[in-house]
């Protein structure tokens, strides 16, 4: 769903929130898989991985820096 014209799965249309490339494009199937991968593993690799966009200027998780994504508010 990440790579669909809403830009995210039925959680993050119901947050007003989408996933994009940096470049502000549509993640096409390919990159949204990678994207859905990467989380999936460093989400089981440690729990305090998720902290990790506190502290950061874009605010991106580890899974979004590697896939060059970015959670922006779809309004």
């Amino acid at each position: 769903m990440t790579a669909s014209a809403k830009q995210g799965t039925l959680g993050k249309m119901a947050m007003k929130i989408k996933v994009m490339k940096e470049t502000g494009e549509q993640l096409n199937t390919s990159e949204a898989f990678i994207r859905a991968v990467l989380k999936s593993i460093i989400g089981s690799a440690c729990a305090l991985l998720w902290l990790v966009c506190l502290f950061n200027n874009k605010e991106q998780n580890l899974h979004d820096m590697a896939a060059k994504t970015l959670v922006i508010s779809a309004e």
